[in-house]
């Protein structure tokens, strides 16, 4: 599972997503399966194409490209 965000969210506090990350963790759930990407000064809005550039990218390494 990959968890994005930006640091300068707003509108869905930044700390949510860390928390939840790290409640992963805690659980036992391996940082191999679950991951936390964050997007500096990004917010809400500003860090969808990042996590569009990112998304693709995975999936084209997925896919062997």
């Amino acid at each position: 599972m990959h968890l994005y965000h930006g640091n300068a969210d707003i509108t869905v506090p930044y700390q949510n997503t860390v928390d939840t990350y790290r409640a992963f963790l805690s659980s036992g759930v391996s940082p191999e399966i679950v991951t936390l990407t964050t997007f500096e000064g990004a917010d809400h809005y500003t860090c969808v194409v990042p996590y569009l550039e990112s998304y693709f990218n995975t999936i084209m390494k997925l896919e062997g490209y």
